[in-house]
This record gives structure tokens, sequence and C-alpha cells, in this order.
């Protein structure tokens, strides 16, 4: 799991591991924890952050913090107990509930660089909603992104794999 890879190390295996399988999207933040210019952290739902690795002025890198769970009910902002306080700990909000490309995530990795401090919320088509409403009511100024799925395309997360893709 990649939230227990603290190694340069163990971070070249897991990409290595994410590339194998086909999760290309995520090797960007990998590769920027690499070489030192951020650091990022996954957080499953229904875990919590220690506070400490939240304190900022403690921490010379910036911080990307990615809440994930596409699946299922999983997805929705009472998943994470945290939700509140990760939306208004961030200078930077990205919603990301459509496919992962690897774009999206070099440009996370670059606005961690300038906003220090970002959180990625990977959910579903279904529970986007809830993510922008919460992002409105909590920190309506906030600057952020929202990766949607465009109209009439299939819902996000796809249960088949998309065309072309070998499943091993």
């Amino acid at each position: 799991m990649l939230s227990h890879i603290k190694t340069r190390a163990q971070m070249a295996e897991a990409l290595r591991i994410c590339e194998q399988a086909g999760d290309t999207w995520h090797a960007p933040l990998i590769r920027a924890a690499m070489v030192g210019d951020i650091r990022f952290t996954i957080l499953p739902p229904g875990t919590r952050l220690p506070l400490a690795m939240l304190d900022m002025p403690r921490q010379l890198r910036p911080l990307l913090v990615l809440a994930g769970g596409d699946a299922g009910g999983l997805a929705t902002p009472h998943a994470f107990p945290q939700s509140r306080r990760l939306m208004r700990w961030a200078g930077f909000t990205i919603l990301h509930g459509a496919g992962g490309e690897a774009w999206h995530y070099t440009m996370a990795a670059e606005v961690a660089l300038h906003a220090r401090r970002v959180l990625i919320v990977e959910t579903s088509g279904a529970a986007l909603p809830a993510w922008i409403a919460l992002k409105a009511e909590v920190v309506p100024g906030t600057p952020g992104l929202v990766f949607k799925v465009p109209p009439g395309r299939p819902a996000h997360p796809c249960e088949a794999p998309p065309p072309g893709a070998r499943v091993q």
C-alpha cells in the first residue's frame, strides 16, 4: 500500500508496480516525492492523519494529501473523519471525480510547490457533488479545480476496463 512507503527504494518499487499495473496517473506524485520536491500521503476512507503531519511551519517540503476512495459508498465526505479539517488546511483543493490521467497529478505536484498544502479528493462521479458542496460550505474562497466526467461519457468509476487495456 502506498501509504506505508517511506524510502526512495520503496518509492521506486511502488512506481514500478503501479506502472506495471497500468496506474500511470499516480507516478508523477511518486516521482516528485522521490526527488524530494514534495511529501505526499494517501488517506484511505475511515482513517485520520496525525495532526503533526499537517503542521506546515515545522516542515520544509510541501505536503499533498490524497484522500482516496472511488468505489462504492467509500467516496463521500462522511467517509473521511477529517474532511472539513483538511478542506480548511488546504491552500488548494482538487476534487477528482473522473478517470485519472498523469497530467492531472503532474499539475497537482507543481501546484503543491506554490500552494504548499494541497488536498486531492479521489471520488466517484456520484459523490462528487457532495464534495463540491462541502468545499462551497467550508472554504468557498480557497482556489481549486474539479475534474468530472464530461456529459455523455460513462460514469466514474467504470467497472469495465477501457478499450485496449490488458487485464492480467
